[in-house]
């Protein structure tokens, strides 16, 4: 595990010896003001690290990664879990140069991801974002990749019309989206664990496949 002058911290879950591509995880955290650094036992971290073994055993040829922000919640602007990422994937580009990245994040952590991917940096070896349960109260629409949403119905966390809003609003502006709505999933993606696992993977594979 790599740690970062901030606190975050970067855990290899899978390291083959050919490398195709990579996936980077990103947990979810709170909307409210923290300064409390993430414990291995928050539990959107926990989530994310059961999911990350799934994605590695679906894809033997990928890197997998799960970061672990420095502090779980957003405060105010997100740039302390963007600029997290953005170490992340500053550390995954010098290990694994020309690897396209896919991102997978959770609920905080989809939001994370798209603010990183619509920056001004662009989104580098980035090749796609998997947003599950997305949290998006007022992001970026517009993207340069490819992006696949899966929510659930009975996600008390995040409004359903909050995530229908935003994938209608990124469809308009351009974006390639995809988006699939589990009839009985929720927030945690603990309701159909293995739907939520099987749908992730098969969206990575569609990413890292797609050349389009």
């Amino acid at each position: 595990m790599i740690r970062s002058e901030s606190g975050a911290r970067l855990r290899m879950v899978q390291a083959p010896a050919a490398v195709d591509a990579v996936v980077l995880a990103l947990h979810g955290g709170s909307e409210d003001t923290s300064t409390r650094s993430t414990r291995w036992w928050h539990p959107g971290l926990l989530r994310m690290d059961v999911l990350a073994g799934h994605l590695a055993a679906d894809a033997p040829r990928t890197a997998v990664f799960v970061l672990r922000f420095a502090v779980a919640a957003w405060n105010a602007d997100g740039d302390g879990v963007v600029r997290d990422l953005r170490w992340a994937l500053d550390l995954v580009g010098r290990r694994f140069p020309g690897r396209p990245v896919v991102l997978v994040g959770h609920s905080l952590g989809a939001r994370v991801a798209v603010r990183s991917a619509a920056g001004t940096d662009g989104p580098g070896q980035v090749r796609g974002l998997v947003l599950l349960a997305p949290w998006l109260p007022d992001d970026p629409v517009a993207l340069a990749v490819p992006v696949v949403v899966l929510s659930g119905a009975r996600d008390r966390t995040v409004p359903r019309e909050q995530v229908l809003r935003w994938v209608d609003a990124a469809r308009t502006a351009g974006t390639p989206i995809s988006a699939r709505e589990d009839p009985t999933g929720d927030h945690a993606m603990l309701r159909n664990a293995g739907r939520w696992h099987r749908d992730t993977a098969a969206a990575v594979r569609r990413l890292l496949t797609d050349d389009d």
